[in-house]
């Protein structure tokens, strides 16, 4: 994979081009999905424009790559065998992406079109796009309830959880989004495999037969028991 992966960061060089555009391209060839690089506009990030069973979804594909305390990290990793512990809020480095493309998707969209956000992890070992992190990005931090009885003899319980604070998804944000995909490269076969996300609040949403005909991985969110339900 490794063999692989450093061919494609090779061609983004030469091409000036980030790593995660040249794999979505590839991955909708391979998929016998239309695409199309949509004119860059004031300064923004390319969008691609997609053709599904005549369905036009646009897309914005956008980069995670390596923070400075990663990078530190992998320094002192080659210097002494092992890095250092890294931490941050669950979903942070996705509900960034997500701030950041809302009002790009939203525009091209214009209401009319699904809107579809593709997240490609460049640093894989800090896994930023595993399940957990998008849902919390999407629908918001996990607070677990405790309740404290009057009486300081009994011990303190837990009465349940639930979704809580630094969620971009609800009924009046960011609902052009319609899904978020997650771009991944697996070992030791060097496919590439695109995993989508739906959003429960999309003001379009994607159908999910148009992907399951191609074989995408796809989930929506269950509320209540905070986990998500793949889709066939």
């Amino acid at each position: 994979m490794r063999q692989y992966l450093n061919r494609v960061h090779g061609r983004a060089e030469e091409q000036r081009r980030p790593v995660s555009e040249l794999l979505f391209e590839e991955y909708c060839t391979r998929a016998g999905i239309h695409w199309e690089r949509l004119e860059e506009e004031r300064g923004k990030t390319p969008d691609y424009e997609l053709v599904v069973d005549d369905r036009t979804i646009i897309a914005e594909v956008k980069e995670i790559t390596k923070n400075k305390a990663e990078r530190e990290s992998d320094r002192l990793l080659k210097e002494r065998g092992y890095g250092k512990a890294l931490g941050g809020k669950p979903g942070a480095r996705v509900r960034k992406k997500i701030m950041d493309s809302s009002p790009q998707i939203k525009a091209r969209t214009t209401g009319c079109h699904p809107g579809f956000l593709v997240l490609y992890d460049d640093g894989q070992i800090a896994g930023h796009l595993d399940r957990y992190h998008i849902m919390t990005a999407m629908y918001g931090l996990e607070v677990v309830h405790v309740t404290v009885p009057q009486d300081p003899s009994a011990k303190p319980y837990v009465r349940g959880s639930s979704f809580g604070p630094n969620k971009k998804m609800t009924n009046d944000a960011n609902t052009s989004i319609s899904a978020i995909g997650a771009l991944v490269v697996t070992a030791p076969d060097r496919v590439i495999e695109l995993h989508v996300y739906h959003n429960l609040f999309a003001a379009v949403p994607i159908e999910p037969a148009l992907l399951t005909r191609r074989g995408i991985q796809q989930c929506r969110i269950d509320l209540e028991n905070r986990r998500w339900v793949e889709l066939r």
